[in-house]
């Protein structure tokens, strides 16, 4: 039985409203972004247990490891980063896992999504649109059935 001291304060203040849970988990994605060593984009990504209980790994994108600070060139292709997602993939506990959800702050490039594919992570939330690569990886997700879904489309369905 609820108390009547919280059923006042609820009469008063409403129920709290908790964020949604991909939301939590992609503000943690963005916090990682802030570790990004390349110049031109920034991206962060993590990787849970589908029951959202778990962090498996977790990527940014930059150089390899004990390499320079920064990215080697301007030119798009050429800066030598790791993406997030490989970087989060190469840390990822294959085969322990079934189901794994990747969150990561922009959608995935091809190289990225074949990877994601053999892998055997399940689902892709993405934050934002990342057009250089004119969706190819995205299509190739989609073409293979994985779930992905943009962070903004599932938020706003609740």
């Amino acid at each position: 039985m609820i108390e009547q001291d919280v059923l006042d304060y609820i009469k008063e203040h409403g129920i709290r409203q908790r964020p949604h849970k991909y939301e939590t988990f992609m503000n943690i994605a963005r916090e990682f972004e802030k570790q990004s060593s390349c110049l031109r984009n920034q991206f962060g990504t993590i990787i849970v247990t589908s029951d959202l209980t778990k962090i498996l790994s977790i990527g940014y994108n930059g150089q390899y490891k004990n390499g320079p600070n920064h990215c080697q060139s301007l030119a798009q292709g050429q800066c030598r980063c790791v993406h997030s997602e490989a970087n989060a993939i190469i840390k990822y506990p294959y085969g322990m896992c079934n189901d794994a959800i990747m969150f990561v702050t922009g959608n995935p490039c091809v190289a990225c999504s074949a990877l994601i594919i053999n892998a055997g992570i399940k689902t892709v939330i993405y934050d934002r649109e990342y057009t250089s690569d004119n969706f190819e990886g995205l299509n190739l997700l989609k073409g293979v059935n994985l779930d992905i879904k943009k962070l903004s489309e599932v938020i706003n369905s609740k």
